[in-house]
Parts: C-alpha cells; sequence; structure tokens
C-alpha cells in the first residue's frame, strides 16, 4: 500500500521546492516548540528537524513525515529565526560584509524504520549591506520566520553569494538529500 508523504512544515519555500521537484506532498504543521542545546551546527539542524518529524507522526502515525530546519551559523554563533525586529537587524548588521554558513537538516521517519537525517551546508558571502537600504528591508515583514532574517530568494538575495554548497540548501530544502533520504527509507524497507 502506497503511503503519503508528510510534508511537517508550514514554510512556502519548502513546499515550493517539493513541487518543482514533483515530489507528491501533503502538509502539517508539526507545532513543536523548537529547542536545541547541540553546539554543533549540523547536529542541531538535524536535532531539530527530528522534532518536527515526531510531531509530524505522532499526527500522521501510518504515513512518511518529512521535516527540515535550517540555521544561519556564523563565527560560533547561531542564527535562528529572528524573535522581533531589532534581533533581525543585529543579525543582518553581522552577516553585512562577512561570510556565514547555512545549515538545513532534514529528518524523514516511516512507519517501521528508525528516523533518518542528514545536514547539508553551503557557505554563503554578504557584500555590505547599505544602513539606508537595511531600514527600507527591516520596514517589511520578509525578514520574519526566516533564519538569519533573510531568504537568499528574496530582497537581500542581491547582496548573497553562495560560494559553496546548493543554493536550495540556504532556502531551506536540499532536495537531494531529500531524495537520498527516501532512497534509504525504500531500501530499510526492501522496496528497491
Amino acid at each position: 500500500m502506497a503511503r503519503t508523504l508528510v510534508l511537517a512544515s508550514t514554510s512556502p519555500r519548502r513546499h515550493a521546492l517539493l513541487k518543482q521537484a514533483d515530489i507528491p506532498f501533503v502538509t502539517l504543521d508539526p507545532l513543536v516548540e523548537e529547542s536545541s542545546i547541540c553546539t554543533e551546527p549540523g547536529g542541531r539542524v538535524a536535532e531539530l528537524a527530528v522534532q518536527k518529524v515526531l510531531a509530524g507522526a505522532l499526527k500522521r502515525p501510518e504515513d512518511w513525515i518529512l521535516a527540515a530546519d535550517t540555521l544561519v551559523f556564523q563565527q560560533g554563533s547561531f542564527f535562528p529565526k529572528p524573535t522581533g525586529l531589532e534581533d533581525a537587524r543585529r543579525m543582518l548588521q553581522r552577516l553585512s560584509g562577512e561570510k556565514h554558513q547555512v545549515w538545513t537538516g532534514v529528518a524523514l521517519k516511516c512507519p517501521g524504520i528508525s528516523v533518518l537525517t542528514l545536514a547539508d551546508s553551503a557557505e554563503v558571502s554578504f557584500e555590505e549591506i547599505p544602513g539606508k537600504w537595511l531600514d527600507s528591508y527591516l520596514s517589511g515583514t520578509e525578514w520574519k520566520d526566516k533564519a538569519g532574517a533573510y531568504g537568499i530568494q528574496g530582497a537581500v538575495g542581491r547582496f548573497a553569494t553562495v560560494l559553496r554548497g546548493e543554493e536550495q540548501t540556504v532556502v531551506g530544502l536540499n532536495i537531494p538529500s531529500v531524495l537520498s533520504l527516501l532512497r534509504e527509507a525504500r531500501a530499510c524497507l526492501g522496496r528497491d
């Protein structure tokens, strides 16, 4: 019997990436309060993705649940989603004119197998963001609900260059990693 792939995410960016890849899915909001004490960025995004996938699996135990988490990491500091306007300003001022890493962890839970995870990183370089431009950007809402207060596919993307890794990792869901986890799950279940 075919199972439904459920994306435990409300992120329109993740929805769009799965649609572009022609991967059929439905969505649910995992409604999980994310927390991690992991100090290594790959471990942290994987752990947070697992929290979301397990919350989704409680709601849809018969289906395949996919979840992801993204964060920005620079010089030992994590830049998750900003808590407000001043937090967003602080993040973007720290990123301006510097390099940083973006990490995306992906987790997949299928009935009968353990949770599978992968974490990808990309290195991003920012040009200097002019102060007036930053003020204008922060007067809108694009910075909300985005790790590091930006989406590379949005307005701040004009200042960003991906130096290493995949742009999809920066957007929030690396499709090759998703496909790898789906293949691994099928192999674990004996379905090639």
